[in-house]
């Protein structure tokens, strides 16, 4: 999982840098992305945050990260919570 989020480092700090405002107003904050991953591989993401999430920058976050392919397995979904912050203001 941490391999495959690597790999989406640049688009997630473009989503930071498209959405200035958006990570301004969420500066400080700590939230978390959850992902679900089904057998298949998919992932379905999604903000604790409804504040963020209902931003530019909780969109772009979303379709970077639910654009993740992951190996399929067997069993049940796996449900993956990765803590975000942002930088307050200075």
């Amino acid at each position: 999982v941490a391999s495959a989020l690597s790999e989406r480092r640049e688009e997630l700090a473009a989503c930071a840098s498209a959405h200035p405002v958006d990570v301004a107003a969420a500066g400080g904050r700590s939230f978390h992305l959850v992902l679900t991953i089904d057998a298949r591989g998919a992932a379905a993401a999604q903000l604790d945050d409804p504040g963020v999430e209902a931003t530019g920058l909780g969109a772009c976050l979303l379709r970077a990260v639910g654009e993740v392919r992951f190996a399929p397995f067997e069993g049940d979904p796996v449900r993956v919570d990765l803590p975000l912050r942002f930088a307050g203001p200075s």
